[in-house]
């Protein structure tokens, strides 16, 4: 565990004994498991967040994270689905869900879940212009969608607009890698993981691009 992990873990915690029961603190602290890839504990703090406000949408789209990361599949694709139904504009839920779809084999309905969340995203960007984490969403449904040009004008955008939210350089250096721009990769890559030290999704990309170079 890394130090700030184990920072942010031990005040979550003091927090959670000391405070009546708070779904927001038992999410944040099954986040800061997750980061160091303990999804186990993630899962009980979620699961946690979720039986004390049933409408969480976040909280069944980071459960579902978690329960891919453990491989089970089915259950990620339930909480998927059921963060979308407690809100239709949940990008990430509609990102991730179509992402695991195309694992599944179930093309058509990840190509239906991108189309959707690129569609509202464009409709959000159009009345605000300036929102970087909207460029960096529709940029990661681009790029998960093979759209690979557009998903790069979309997370240069959002890194010029908040060069400081790791997400979009995690993204832009997944999409350097599958263009073969392997310098610009691990420059960005290495940004987002000092960014979010230890964050399994960032060391897995470092590793594919370890293999990719050699």
């Amino acid at each position: 565990m890394s130090s700030s992990g184990k920072q942010e873990i031990i005040k979550l915690s003091k927090a959670i004994r000391q405070r009546k029961p708070d779904a927001d603190l038992y999410h944040r602290r099954g986040s800061a498991y997750h980061r160091i890839n303990e999804n186990q504990k993630a899962l009980q703090d979620y699961d946690s967040a979720i039986s004390l406000d049933p409408s969480f949408a976040v909280a069944y789209r980071n459960r579902a994270v978690a329960y891919e990361c453990l491989g089970q599949l089915e259950r990620a694709l339930a909480d998927y689905s059921t963060a979308i139904s407690l809100d239709p504009q949940e990008a990430l839920a509609y990102i991730n869900r179509a992402a695991l779809y195309e694992r599944l084999g179930e093309s058509q309905k990840a190509k239906l879940d991108y189309e959707t969340v690129i569609g509202f995203l464009s409709r959000a960007l159009t009345a605000d212009p300036t929102e970087s984490k909207l460029y960096c969403f529709r940029g990661a449904a681009y790029n998960f969608s093979g759209q690979l040009e557009q998903a790069l004008d979309d997370l240069n955008v959002a890194i010029r607009l908040d060069p400081g939210y790791g997400k979009s350089y995690r993204h832009r250096g997944e999409v350097f890698c599958k263009l073969g721009r392997y310098a610009e990769a691990q420059a960005d890559l290495s940004t987002a993981l000092s960014l979010d030290p230890q964050n399994p999704i960032i060391l897995g990309l470092l590793e594919n691009l370890r293999k990719r170079k050699q």
